[in-house]
């Protein structure tokens, strides 16, 4: 066994543009306190975006839709505040259609092998609408997703369903942060956001 410590000089990194497709959950399940954490989250994530990124939002309940605009937008500041103004509009109601919402977002990313393609997924984690079984949801995730896209998953609500969340979030080798309703989400929100907000190196491989 041996540990290989690598520390790049970052002056000397180009910064890896990413596609970032923000995914929110506006089920029923997701009124009142909830949904206003997941569209600050949202808001908080937006951001987080710098020139050269591109960025989607893709909501959901029963139906699957894009409140800012079909496509992936350059993150440039008309189509930011643009962005903000569909997330504040953004209301709970109907079913949970988690299966639908991870395809659309998955049918955003693009091919071109210098971006970080990631998902953000924010959602109480309770599918009721489409597929609802935990262990097929993974499976068709990985198997459209391979290991081109990374997501991480910021769970809201004290009955949130942290072992769909964890599973989609290792299979996508990201992260899962969870809050509870009425609690604080600065911290979380700023450790699940540092990850993906400056990468300069990914999929790194060693060859001995």
């Amino acid at each position: 066994a041996f540990l290989v410590r690598v520390v790049p000089r970052i002056e000397d990194v180009r910064r890896v543009p990413r596609d970032v497709v923000f995914v929110l959950d506006r089920s029923a399940s997701m009124s009142g306190e909830k949904i206003a954490q997941a569209r600050a989250a949202l808001l908080h994530g937006l951001g987080t975006l710098r020139a050269g990124d591109r960025f989607a939002i893709v909501t959901f309940s029963t139906e699957v839709d894009q409140p800012a605009g079909a496509g992936l937008h350059a993150a440039e500041p008309g189509a930011i505040d643009r962005a903000r103004r569909a997330v504040a509009a953004i209301d709970a109601g109907g079913g949970t259609n988690i299966a639908g919402a991870l395809d659309a977002a998955l049918a955003l990313r693009s091919d071109d092998p210098g971006r970080m393609r990631v998902i953000v997924f924010l959602t109480d984690g309770q599918a009721t609408v489409g597929e609802t079984n935990a262990d097929r949801i993974v499976a068709a995730y990985r198997d459209t997703a391979g290991r081109g896209v990374r997501l991480f998953a910021f769970g809201v609500g004290r009955g949130v369903h942290d072992f769909l969340l964890t599973r989609l979030a290792k299979g996508g080798r990201g992260a899962a942060e969870y809050v509870e309703e009425g609690e604080d989400l600065e911290v979380k929100l700023s450790s699940l956001f540092d990850r993906v907000q400056s990468p300069v190196m990914t999929d790194l491989a060693l060859s001995v």
